[in-house]
């Protein structure tokens, strides 16, 4: 399971960073693996953005077949 997060400008700030961190590893703890992308990446080369989902998609740690 992937949750694909994208960041704007609010998520710079040592608390914002600090909620993020905790909302990541509780997402974690149940499962989901998180992939943060900032606005401006989505923005600059969306292309590349997406081949980074895909690969993300594509890479299973836990399936031994999927590597």
């Amino acid at each position: 399971m992937l949750v694909v997060e994208l960041d704007g400008a609010t998520h710079s700030s040592d608390a914002e960073v600090s909620y993020d961190q905790a909302r990541t590893e509780y997402l974690q703890r149940h499962g989901y693996r998180v992939l943060r992308l900032s606005n401006s990446y989505i923005f600059e080369d969306l292309t590349a953005a997406l081949d980074m989902i895909a690969q993300a998609l594509n890479y299973a740690p836990d399936d031994p077949t999927r590597r």
